[in-house]
């Protein structure tokens, strides 16, 4: 049995928080029952749904789980000039679709709102991207017994969560699907590796530290631990498992495109992740530096996306999906974390 914090777990390993529907309830109930950390993804949620979804964890799980939230300014539109310039190369690609400019009544949740649900929810573990919490927030989330977990892309950004009272940072190197967490954004040139990240940052402090990004074979595993790692963060791989809660499109597109290559786009929400190049990202690649920065880009991408899954047009879904993308399973949880921990000479026992 190995310990994160406090907490018991089996597998060194947390199911990463994948917003957009993959964690699931039954997703981070099914991590928790086997052994790992589940993680609740909250960052696109309303205060009313993180409510209605942890209680529902809560009847499939009685172990600790961790809520996820993005750390974003309360929520304004664009100036009505960058917003013309997005419109002038969006609308035609819309239309080319058959689909209208939308109108954006909500460009995001607002985290305010959000974090004080949180407290309410009081789950064990609180993990956050895109930001920095105040002193305050972190002062507010220790007083309620919250273990804090930030989000670093550099060994800046794991100082940055240190100084704030983080009790554990996720170490996110430049393989990692989906979204870049960090609270700044790096230029590429300045991304770290997986191994990278973990050398320079365990070099910097002995708290709990997360590698995350690519990770999707149980010797990976075993070389992150070996090399300093408390834990691994994992997502890709639990993408086409039973319990997930991407949709049946999203699942077979990403196991169907699972030997393609991955790249860091800005074109579905105006931030850097990575996801399964397709039509989307192909055709629109010369306008990946006139995107709207999060969440305007992606507020105004949302309803195309959720055109494509109605009308199985995964060319235009956001395939998010780390480097390990081609040994992403269709297991349940338990069998792939069986399968991520297998023949390891490390003691779990």
């Amino acid at each position: 049995m190995r310990h994160l914090f406090d907490l018991p777990l089996h597998y060194p390993i947390i199911q990463a928080p994948m917003a957009g529907g993959a964690s699931s309830p039954q997703l981070v109930a099914a991590a928790c029952e086997a052994g790992a950390l589940g993680s609740l993804a909250c960052g696109i949620l309303s205060p009313e749904q993180m409510v209605q979804q942890a209680q529902h964890i809560r009847t499939l799980t009685q172990h600790a789980f961790a809520m996820n939230l993005f750390i974003l300014p309360e929520p304004t539109p664009p100036s009505a000039p960058s917003l013309q310039a997005a419109k002038l190369w969006l609308e035609p690609a819309f239309n080319q679709l058959g689909l209208d400019f939308p109108t954006v009544p909500t460009w995001s949740q607002s985290f305010h709102a959000q974090f004080e649900t949180l407290l309410q929810l009081q789950p064990a573990i609180a993990s956050f991207a895109f930001g920095i919490l105040t002193s305050a927030q972190a002062q507010a989330l220790q007083q309620k017994n919250i273990r804090i977990i930030g989000t670093a892309n550099s060994p800046a950004h794991l100082q940055a969560w240190l100084d704030v009272g983080a009790d554990a940072v996720v170490l996110q190197g430049i393989e990692a699907g989906g979204h870049r967490g960090g609270p700044t954004e790096l230029a590429i040139e300045d991304e770290y590796h997986n191994l990278d990240l973990l050398q320079a940052c365990r070099a910097i402090t002995d708290k709990p530290l997360i590698s995350a990004g690519g990770i999707s074979q149980a010797q990976q595993v075993q070389d992150y631990l070996a090399h300093g790692a408390d834990a691994v963060q994992i997502g890709t791989a639990f993408l086409c498992a039973t319990e997930s809660g991407a949709s049946s499109v999203m699942k077979q597109a990403l196991w169907d495109k699972r030997h393609q290559k991955t790249r860091l786009t800005r074109l579905f929400s105006g931030k850097n992740a990575r996801g399964i190049e397709n039509t989307w990202m192909q055709t629109l690649a010369a306008y990946e530096q006139d995107a709207l920065p999060y969440p305007y880009q992606n507020a105004l991408t949302s309803p195309m996306r959720a055109w494509a899954d109605r009308h199985q047009q995964a060319e235009y879904l956001s395939l998010w999906a780390g480097t390990g993308v081609a040994h992403m399973r269709q297991q349940s949880v338990a069998e792939i974390l069986q399968y991520l921990y297998s023949d390891m000479d490390i003691d779990c026992a």
